[in-house]
């Protein structure tokens, strides 16, 4: 009676989104898949695209395209515990072009930063007396093991 329904979609709210995006950077990547995770749902205002169709419209790597598969991948298990929205609408799974980009987004934010490149050293070249010197030594120590007669 005056209790309602909860709406199958949502409309998609970008500060859930950076919510999500947030929360998605700290999950473990070797947490378990059968651990519900927090997603945003797919509106209905969304471009639906089915799993094939998404795979076409991305662009390809390397010259290589990706496959329905990946994306399936992607929806199952993610990468680095972000995970790609879909719907299962009968034996169809569907996604649409905004949860790529919120997938693309999230990995972008799960991304771990590399540590600080150290400077390359600069080339100093041997003077030929230090050169000299560094090869007579290894030949002795070579003599000293036995390598040498």
């Amino acid at each position: 009676m005056g209790v309602s329904e909860p709406a199958l979609f949502e409309p998609f709210n970008s500060s859930a989104t950076l919510e999500f995006m947030n929360e998605q950077a700290h999950i473990n990547a070797n947490q378990s898949a059968a651990q519900d995770v927090p997603r945003p749902m797919i509106g209905t205002h969304e471009h639906l695209l089915t799993l094939s169709e998404a795979a076409e419209q991305l662009p390809s790597i390397n010259s290589k395209r990706h496959t329905t598969i990946s994306l399936w991948r992607w929806c199952r298990m993610g990468i680095h515990g972000v995970r790609l929205e879909y719907l299962k609408i009968g034996r169809n799974i569907m996604t649409s072009r905004e949860a790529l980009e919120r997938f693309y987004l999230a990995l972008a934010h799960a991304d771990p930063e590399l540590p600080p490149r150290r400077a390359a050293r600069r080339y100093r070249p041997r003077d030929p007396a230090a050169r000299r010197r560094q090869i007579e030594d290894a030949k002795r120590r070579l003599k000293a093991a036995g390598f040498m007669s």
